[in-house]
């Protein structure tokens, strides 16, 4: 059986991601963008620096955007990967998400995201019992 080479272009490949569930695609930044990413896109966002100041004091303050991206820069560089990867999965859209992956992976990573993806959809072979 010919194995056919899989897309891994930007287009081809966020067309694919579009493809995949939200939830999925949460999973697939976990594992393949670093928390740091995340930090400077919510920092490069203003209408995702005001959803994740919202969250941190559980109220929606009017700040000067000076005085927020200073606070939330100090708040995020004090958090742990999975404060700030909870935060990615409560405040990043799924175009926000595909754009990510898009622009912070290289082509293996993104086989590797298309070959994960791939084996979740076909059957176990291996857990079929035979009486």
């Amino acid at each position: 059986m010919k194995k056919t080479k899989s897309k891994t272009d930007d287009l081809s490949f966020g067309q694919f991601l579009n493809s995949i569930d939200h939830n999925a695609l949460i999973e697939h930044v976990k594992e393949n963008i670093l928390p740091e990413v995340m930090v400077d896109i919510i920092l490069e966002n203003e209408n995702l620096q005001n959803d994740c100041i919202a969250i941190l004091f559980k109220d929606d303050i009017n700040l000067s955007s000076k005085i927020r991206y200073s606070l939330l820069a100090k708040e995020l560089s004090a958090s742990d990967d999975d404060v700030i990867i909870s935060y990615m999965s409560l405040l990043f859209s799924k175009k926000t998400i595909i754009n990510m992956l898009i622009e912070y992976t290289d082509e293996s990573t993104r086989l590797d995201i298309i070959d994960n993806e791939n084996m979740g959809q076909k059957p176990n072979i291996n857990d079929i019992i035979y009486n």
